[in-house]
């Protein structure tokens, strides 16, 4: 990725021979042009849902990244065009696409491109625009603002002048290319021949329904996965490929061939699967994340869940009791009222299985309620970080809405678990 970044700047700055005749500004303004084009370049690898980086990062961190780099580059290319019209005296007329030459008309419609797309990024949940126009939108404008950067470049010609340049502009657009390739085209197409089957969806509390899967063809061998980790899921053909959305997978890694979903209906998209019925077709893509309890450094293992976070944790505690797994485990699961609390029963019959402990919360809870009362917060998990009598060598895997996330981080750091121990999973991958 580094790479991926640095070398069109080495190679632009190499092949147009910066002298002191072309001035700072000329120089300035090539830097950031060519950074903007890597960071694009960037942009788009990391958001298609390359394993290698999901499973060495995490998802979540990918994503952020993804965010940050789409950041820098609209900022880069505001920057961009900003000092080469101050550098070069150019009139503002050349940004206007109806009396522009082509080849400013193309780097208009790219920077607009991007502007619009971090606009909608940044603003998306408060104008509640929908997440599958929003995703179709934010590929159709990243296309544009690839070709648009690339033409643009073409019918300046000054940079291509450079053998060294074009080898290198030709690679990059070679890998946007096999990567868009990968993704909108080759997965689904594979993830066609493995389609799944519906064999039941079950309401398993007030907003939220569970449905297992097994492959339509009896040969299939299932999806091999680690427990914690998520598919994206897709109800349509290959043409719906903007009509998927990410789920942590319930089920346990022992049985490939059955899978299970929990989820809570938030949207027309999980909405239509509570409707889904036995025997319908869907689709799966993955798996993804490196959200995994499977690992064997950790002496103990300490899940932090709220709501319907608690379905990759499910899929951890369901693995290590098929495996009879020796470590203690520790699961904080918390929810609005006592009903939201999910799986309870399952998890109750699983001490017998595991070395497995149980706190629940409730914030909101009713007048029968004997358990802890409020949220998951320093004191309550002072009192389990003292169940452990090595707290450096426990890992924490946490997973619910963002500011519960950030707030149980928050308070594991202050009281002595090290970064690197511990693990989330956000509801706000999307």
């Amino acid at each position: 990725m580094a790479a991926l970044l640095v070398v069109p700047l080495v190679l632009g700055w190499l092949s147009v021979g910066l002298d002191r005749h072309r001035g700072p500004l000329i120089a300035l303004a090539l830097i950031t042009g060519l950074l903007a084009a890597s960071f694009l370049v960037a942009a788009i690898v990391m958001s298609s849902r390359l394993r290698s980086l999901s499973k060495t990062f995490g998802t979540e961190a990918v994503l952020q990244f993804h965010r940050l780099v789409g950041l820098l580059t609209a900022t880069l290319a505001v920057a961009h065009v900003v000092l080469v019209m101050w550098a070069l005296h150019w009139p503002l007329h050349l940004l206007w696409p109806p009396t522009a030459p082509p080849k400013f008309q193309l780097a208009t419609f790219s920077l607009v491109s991007i502007l619009i797309t971090t606009a909608l990024t940044l603003t998306r949940r408060r104008l509640k625009v929908r997440y599958g126009a929003w995703r179709a939108l934010h590929g159709v404008l990243a296309v544009v603002a690839v070709g648009g950067l690339a033409l643009h470049v073409y019918w300046l010609h000054h940079l291509l002048k450079s053998v060294s340049f074009r080898y290198a502009a030709g690679l990059l657009l070679l890998l946007i290319a096999g990567v868009l390739l990968t993704r909108w085209v080759i997965r689904p197409l594979r993830t066609q021949r493995h389609s799944y089957l519906v064999e039941q969806v079950s309401q398993v509390a007030p907003g939220v329904s569970t449905i297992e899967l097994m492959p339509t063809h009896p040969r299939h061998p299932g999806m091999r996965f680690r427990p914690g980790q998520f598919a994206w899921l897709r109800l349509t053909g290959p043409l719906g490929v903007f009509r998927d959305h990410p789920f942590s997978m319930a089920s346990s890694a022992t049985d490939r061939r059955r899978l299970s979903f929990t989820i809570r209906h938030l949207g027309d998209f999980t909405e239509r699967v509570a409707r889904l019925a036995p025997g319908q077709r869907v689709y799966l893509d993955g798996p993804y994340g490196a959200f995994d309890g499977g690992g064997p450094e950790a002496n103990g293992l300490l899940m932090i869940a709220w709501g319907v976070g608690i379905t990759p944790m499910m899929s951890i505690l369901r693995t290590h009791a098929a495996r009879h797994n020796a470590r203690p485990h520790i699961l904080v699961m918390g929810a609005r009222t006592e009903a939201e609390l999910l799986f309870r029963d399952e998890i109750a019959a699983m001490t017998d299985h595991l070395q497995l402990q149980v706190i629940e919360v409730v914030s909101h809870p009713g007048e029968d309620w004997t358990g802890r009362r409020g949220f998951i917060d320093v004191p309550l998990l002072r009192d389990v970080l003292a169940e452990y009598p090595d707290v450096r060598n426990t890992h924490a895997f946490v997973c619910g809405p963002p500011r519960m996330m950030d707030d149980v981080h928050a308070a594991l750091l202050a009281l002595g678990v090290q970064e690197r121990q511990v693990s989330t999973e956000g509801f706000e991958l999307v």
